[in-house]
């Protein structure tokens, strides 16, 4: 679910020609948490639930 997550983040982010600085601001997290999960190809906890209704709106 959580690679699920982070392929959605990144479709999100081409088709609205975001950087990743741009994106982190969207979701008022840091720069390298996205950095982060791309790395470890996850993302878990309380990120998770918050990204998936960032997305949903």
């Amino acid at each position: 679910m959580s690679q699920d997550l982070i392929e959605q983040l990144e479709e999100f982010r081409l088709q609205n020609s975001l950087t990743y600085a741009q994106l982190a601001h969207q979701l008022e997290i840091p720069e390298t948490y996205l950095y982060r999960w791309r790395k470890k190809k996850g993302v878990s906890g309380i990120y998770a639930r918050f990204i998936k209704m960032f997305l949903e709106r």
